[in-house]
């Protein structure tokens, strides 16, 4: 699983972020603090935070993509939370 996003700097607030929820119940925000246009670019990491039933605690990512059993659970939303950083 990646999130690829196109969206221009503008529409980051002062601190450079964007949210949104993404299943109608995960917050996603991107960070972005150059406040450059993200044009279909992969983060350079992600952090995700687990729902208790799931384990808890937040799994770090460093790339663009989430693969295996993380991107199951998100699929499934078992995760409370995922910040994208775009460095």
């Amino acid at each position: 699983m990646k999130l690829s996003p196109a969206l221009p700097g503008w529409m980051f607030d002062e601190a450079g972020e964007l949210s949104f929820k993404l299943f109608g119940e995960i917050t996603v925000v991107y960070h972005n603090k150059s406040g450059k246009n993200l044009l279909g670019g992969l983060p350079s990491r992600y952090e995700v935070e687990l729902k208790d039933r799931a384990g808890g605690g937040i799994e770090f990512v460093v790339g663009g993509v989430i693969g295996g059993e993380l991107a199951t659970k998100i699929r499934k939303v078992d995760v409370v939370s995922i910040d994208a950083y775009f460095d």
